[in-house]
């Protein structure tokens, strides 16, 4: 008999650790799916919009697309005429600066072949995409070339909607939001270092995408770091005086394993935190711009003290040296709440 509640109790602070694990892990299994779900093709009405402005009125019967500046063979196109040019259909994944991203198929006309046909004199180096809401943007000629740069007036095969630059947008992959100039209607070649809306502000030029600034690897380090600031906290009120339900967890989550991943949990956050900020500092020209960057600042402070509270209890052998737990509460809410935030700019 005492066998068997023996083997229960086991069975039942298995499963109570299971279910605690599913708790933390909660960011990190909402990260999978939304990745799972960020390279099929998102609907058109389901892509996401990002615009503060009225949307502009467009008259498509005298709406034309200029094409001038260094150029031998400047043009003009009406809507009818670009539309029978050469097609090129390819799929690419916008992300926003603020990590917002969608993928759609696109159909439009080849930047490059414009180009051909324009003929950019010899010292001609970026080419300056103007919208009728008076946004702008560059792209040198070389990234024209290397990255596929695509004039859109389809979306998913239907017509480009309004919202998302109807008629003409520039369809950039591997570059980020601000380069997919939407509502197109004029393109200048020129040869000087063009400085559009946001790179005038000091983001990025080349507003080339990377491994290192893709939100969903940065969204991925932190929750795999939630995951262990969790397991952390599980441990440590184990053996706290109010610990009492946790007691019966599994004998490994022990105060070697706090200690572990205690330590795991800070050398993986602070490694990807300052990896970050130097990729949004490039990037961006600036750091902890948003109320994302200034919670997760606050978060990693909280954290290196709550490591740095519990190594001085562990070296006092204090009990009464209570601070340690107050300042991981604290520092776990901050982690949530910053992972929630960016979790929210990005699903």
């Amino acid at each position: 008999m005492r066998k068997n509640s023996k083997v229960f109790s086991i069975i039942i602070s298995y499963l109570f650790f299971i279910i605690l694990i599913g708790v933390i892990s909660t960011p990190l299994i909402i990260l999978e799916v939304h990745e799972v779900k960020k390279y099929q093709i998102t609907p058109n009405d389901e892509f996401f919009v990002f615009y503060s402005k009225p949307l502009p009125d467009i008259n498509i019967s005298t709406w034309t697309l200029e094409v001038d500046g260094n150029v031998s063979n400047p043009l003009t196109y009406s809507y009818e005429n670009l539309t029978s040019l050469p097609s090129v259909e390819l799929i690419a994944t916008l992300q926003c600066v603020a990590g917002a991203s969608g993928t759609a198929l696109w159909k439009g006309v080849s930047v490059e072949s414009l180009l051909n046909l324009a003929l950019p004199t010899l010292d001609a180096i970026e080419v300056v995409f103007f919208s009728v809401d008076g946004f702008s943007s560059s792209l040198t000629i070389n990234q024209i070339i290397n990255y596929d740069i695509l004039l859109a007036y389809e979306m998913n095969g239907e017509t480009l909607p309004l919202t998302q630059g109807y008629p003409l947008r520039v369809v950039a992959p591997y570059h980020v939001g601000y380069k997919w100039v939407r509502w197109v209607d004029h393109i200048e070649i020129v040869n000087f270092d063009y400085k559009g809306n946001y790179e005038s502000m000091g983001y990025s030029d080349e507003g080339l995408l990377s491994i290192a600034f893709d939100y969903s690897n940065h969204a991925l380090l932190f929750s795999i770091s939630f995951l262990l600031y969790g397991l952390s906290m599980i441990s440590g009120i184990k053996y706290s005086r109010y610990g009492k339900i946790f007691r019966k967890l599994p004998k490994f989550v022990s105060r070697k394993f706090h200690t572990y991943t205690s330590i795991l949990c800070v050398l993986l956050t602070t490694i990807t935190f300052i990896s970050w900020l130097n990729q949004v500092y490039v990037f961006v020209s600036r750091i902890f711009y948003s109320v994302h960057g200034i919670v997760s600042l606050l978060s990693i402070a909280f954290l290196i003290l709550s490591y740095f509270s519990g190594l001085g209890q562990a070296i006092l052998k204090s009990r009464k040296y209570s601070w340690h737990g107050k300042i991981s509460i604290i520092s776990f809410l901050l982690f949530f709440l910053s992972i929630f935030i960016g979790l929210s700019l990005i699903l």
